[in-house]
């Protein structure tokens, strides 16, 4: 059997899935048919799957019969035939069976040919149980026995950065082939952007990737990449083997497309000016443009299915019909050949203005999954917008198309958006049309992804001074609050939301509430009123479940479960966790970034390293993946604590962060100010000098890779030393900065008591003083039962240490079972809590009227609540405090480590010393 050339020689890259498939289905089914579009690697899976099972356990002969060359259906038996070894081509055919565990004919390329192809095999079927047919085709053979396994294309790297590019198969093929051409090809970071194009661009197609990597060893990737609008002319192999229509790609496409009838081929010229594929509404619809009835429109599409000109994406709803841009190329070259390559552009522009204002109509009256179709069809809308405003003298269609698109701006193509809603408003300068006001808020709110915040700002003020309609005054408020919300003015950004949400009543446009609540929940937060951020989040989340509004119910989400790392680590990992289930369930990248980020930031505090880390380096990815800059930054913020075993890359990010044009919210990345000063504070000059020195991508790029690979020491490092730490009121918050992390907590009288023993370490405070507050004793507090200091201080310290020495050993007796021990500790602590109950007069008993009794079970109980809803939320410090802090008639703060707190306000009760 000859060899296939491109498609059939050479190693199998990116295939081991599809191979096992093909290898279970054989085991199973005695006819298989691989499917796929021409260049999709069919022969060569076939080749590798009958070579497994020659080499099994119970080895199967393999009978390779070709159909590539053969022209008639007649000449099928008589080929068939010949490669079986017989002498005559029977009807049916008649084949001995050779002995052995059976036989595998692999009948390949039979698309040309299918019927007779199909009449063959199904004979070879009843010549034997012990043979199995084995087909390649671009479409099925429609027997009973038969089961298809489509091939697809490989897989390819993701649009913009995409961190796993290099490890893509369609990368890895294209690297194979290249460096069998050139000796010492390099995927390097300037060569793989290119390559990861080339890959894109060619579909992952296998015979389209070889026949470009071969070019190779004359042009590098850039000019190739470069050139890939005339791929027909570029991609064709010099290779002598192989049959004809496999050394170049317009063979391969235009073998195909002879196979059509006259009603496929019409629909597969209209449908190529598609980029994004359509769903069977626009089909029959540009089908009924080009002469076809309903009835035919279903039949053609159906039947380029059948032959792998069109893939049917059942992943979206509705289902859609899309073609391989190799394809589209070609289809569209038919087009321009045909003078009819304009028509057909005007009639997909018009469609999808039509399309767009269909979800607006229906997507301000009340949130309908229609809107996320935005999504499915956003390059259909590229490429209408991109005509209109080359076609058009008139506005309407460029801003039909774009009115809709502020809620794709807000998660995806940011960038790409921001330019059509730019060029369009300078290509029709101050126009007179309803829409006017939308396409400028549609502009601001995608700059705003993109973190171009003055130009966002500037959108926006005309979106609201032009005021063509309560929608786009709506979305211009919504977009200026943002805007004065990154330039620090938390407050002028809630006015701008109050706003936004009458002008969206007067619209009617209630999905757009449910979003104004949840973006002003992290200015109220940057406000420190917190359980006003809380009760909107939550009125939030009501109405987003009230509308099925999915997305806004996993920001919502999200949104409770950021505002709880600040109060209950427990409830924000419920929120969050659901939050990013809901947020991948309905494809939400918004909602999946922001939520990975949050538990990075839960993983983070609970001391899970790796977690964190995975968390980080996802959300990072996928901001980069959308170009959204600020959002990388905030999650180096937020991932600052975990850097601190790299401290030249901890360095240069907190260099870094301080030139992050807006601000980074504390809900976000909680504590981060604090932990970038510190450390700054104790970073040598020169890595300081260096790091300024880097370039910003250059700093992420350091980030993910220390959060990929942390460093492993040899030897466990020493225990950190704490250092400063702070403990501040900050209106109805405590703010605590504690081993490079910041948590806020709401006001508590057990903080206030903290703050006191912090302010006065190593002093033991009576708890009757604590329990008065500032200001001293009440009147008359000196009561019966609490005779006041009868020792002085270096005497109680003494029996403080005293006391502690025996409880140590007492603890070290019991682990022990050493009772004798025991009993002695026992007793000597007895005698010296009775001597100091005698010193203050408490003779010995706790009695619930004494005022002593009632102030030392009051301050107990509050500082032992606030430690534990301090630990929920950063249990490095709540152990520390549950450690360090000593409560009952005397209450002290005596860490085993020294940390030095900065306490503000500073606590001011009677007879202590405000701290220096």
């Amino acid at each position: 059997m000859p060899d296939e050339g491109a498609g059939g020689t050479g190693t199998l890259v990116g295939r081991d899935a599809d191979l096992e498939r093909v290898l279970r289905l054989l085991s199973r089914h005695r006819l298989v048919t691989l499917t796929g579009p021409g260049g999709v690697g069919k022969t060569r899976l076939a080749r590798a799957a009958v070579a497994r099972l020659a080499e099994g356990a119970a080895p199967r002969r393999a009978v390779f019969c070709t159909l590539a060359e053969v022209d008639e259906p007649a000449a099928v038996r008589e080929a068939v035939a010949a490669h079986l070894g017989l002498s005559r081509a029977d009807r049916p055919l008649r084949w001995p069976m050779p002995p052995g565990d059976g036989v595998v004919v692999l009948l390949d390329n039979c698309e040309h040919l299918v019927g007779a192809a199909a009449e063959v095999a199904g004979e070879l079927l009843a010549a034997g149980p012990r043979i199995a047919v084995l087909a390649t085709s671009r479409e099925a053979l429609r027997l009973d026995e038969e089961r298809v396994f489509e091939v697809s294309p490989l897989p390819v790297p993701g649009r913009g950065h995409d961190p796993r590019a290099a490890e893509s198969p369609a990368v890895r093929l294209f690297t194979e082939r290249a460096r069998a051409v050139r000796d010492g090809f390099a995927l390097d970071g300037a060569v793989l952007p290119y390559v990861s194009e080339i890959c894109r661009r060619l579909d992952g197609l296998p015979l389209a990737l070889e026949i470009a990597a071969a070019r190779v060893r004359s042009m590098g990737v850039a000019d190739l990449a470069g050139r890939l609008e005339e791929r027909f002319a570029l991609l064709h192999s010099g290779s002598r083997g192989g049959s004809a229509r496999h050394r170049s790609l317009r063979a391969v496409v235009e073998w195909s497309y002879r196979l059509l009838g006259p009603a496929e081929r019409t629909l597969f010229d209209a449908l190529t000016v598609f980029p994004a594929g359509a769903d069977l509404t626009a089909v029959t619809e540009v089908a009924g443009a080009a002469g076809l009835g309903p009835d035919e429109a279903v039949d053609a599409v159906d039947g380029l299915c059948a032959k792998s000109l069109v893939q049917l994406d059942t992943s979206v709803e509705p289902p859609r019909y899309r073609i391989l841009e190799t394809l589209r190329q070609y289809g569209t070259e038919r087009l321009r050949d045909a003078g009819t390559l304009d028509a057909a552009r005007d009639r997909h522009a018009s469609i999808y203005a039509a399309v767009c204002m269909s979800i607006r109509a229906e997507g301000m009256r009340v949130w309908s999954p229609r809107l996320l179709r935005l999504f499915a069809e956003f390059d259909n809308v590229r490429a209408a917008v991109s005509w209109a405003l080359t076609a058009d003298a008139s506005p309407d269609r460029a801003f039909r198309l774009l009115a809709t698109q502020w809620y794709v701006g807000l998660n995806l193509h940011s960038s790409e958006l921001a330019d059509l809603c730019e060029r369009a408003v300078r290509r029709w300068p101050g126009a007179d049309h309803p829409l006017l006001s939308e396409v400028h808020a549609s502009a601001a709110i995608s700059l705003i992804a993109i973190d171009e915040v003055a130009r966002a700002g500037a959108h926006a003020q005309v979106a609201i001074d032009a005021a063509t309609s309560p929608v786009g005054v709506a979305l211009g408020r919504r977009a200026l609050g943002e805007v004065r919300d990154l330039r620090g003015d938390w407050r002028g950004g809630l006015e701008q939301l109050d706003l936004a949400l009458d002008s969206a009543a007067a619209a009617g446009f209630e999905p757009l509430r449910c979003d104004l609540l949840g973006i002003g929940v992290p200015m109220l937060a940057q406000g420190g009123r917190h359980a006003e951020a809380t009760a909107r989040a939550r009125t939030s989340l009501e109405l987003a479940a009230a509308q099925h509004n999915v997305y806004e119910h996993a920001w919502a989400l999200m949104l409770l479960g950021s505002l709880c790392l600040q109060t209950s680590l427990d409830e924000a990992e419920g929120w969050l966790t659901t939050a990013l289930e809901e947020s991948r369930a309905t494809g939400y990248p918004t909602g999946t970034r922001h939520s990975l980020r949050a538990l990075g930031v839960l993983a983070q505090r609970r001391g899970r390293a790796a977690e964190a880390a995975g968390h980080f380096v996802e959300a990072l990815d996928l901001a980069a993946g959308g170009g959204q800059t600020q959002e990388r930054w905030t999650c180096v913020a937020a991932a600052l604590p975990s850097l601190a075993a790299r401290p030249e890359v901890a360095v240069a990010a907190a260099v870094h962060l301080g030139r992050v044009d807006g601000v980074i919210a504390q809900i976000w990345a909680p504590g981060w100010e604090e932990t970038r000063e510190a450390v700054l504070a104790g970073a040598p000059a020169d890595t300081v000098a260096r790091a300024r020195a880097l370039a910003p991508e250059r700093v992420l790029a350091m980030v993910r890779a220390a959060l990929t690979e942390p460093a492993t020491p040899a030897t466990p490092p020493p225990a950190p030393e704490i250092g400063d730490a702070e403990l501040r009121r900050d209106g109805d918050l405590w703010r605590i900065t504690y081993g490079g992390q910041t948590v806020h907590l709401p006001a508590l009288r057990g903080l206030d008591d903290l703050a006191t023993l912090l302010a006065n370490p190593g002093r033991e405070i009576p708890a009757l003083d604590l329990a008065a507050g500032p200001g001293g004793r009440p009147d008359g507090a000196a009561a019966e039962g609490d005779l006041g200091e009868l020792i002085d201080a270096p005497a109680r310290a003494a029996y403080a240490r005293r006391i502690r020495e025996l409880r140590a050993d007492l603890d070290d007796a019991d682990a022990a079972g050493d009772a004798e021990r025991s009993a002695s500790a026992t007793a000597e602590l007895d005698t010296l809590t009775q001597h100091l109950a005698s010193a203050y007069g408490l003779r010995g008993a706790r009695r619930a009227g004494d005022p002593g009794e009632r102030a030392r079970a009051a301050v107990t109980g509050r500082i032992r609540a606030a430690i534990r809803k301090i630990a929920e939320v950063h249990e490095p410090l709540g152990r520390h405090f549950d450690r360090g802090v000593r409560t009952g008639r005397l209450c002290v703060y005596d860490p085993e480590a020294p940390v030095r707190w900065q306490v503000r306000p500073s606590p001011v009760r009677r007879g202590l010393t405000p701290p220096r």
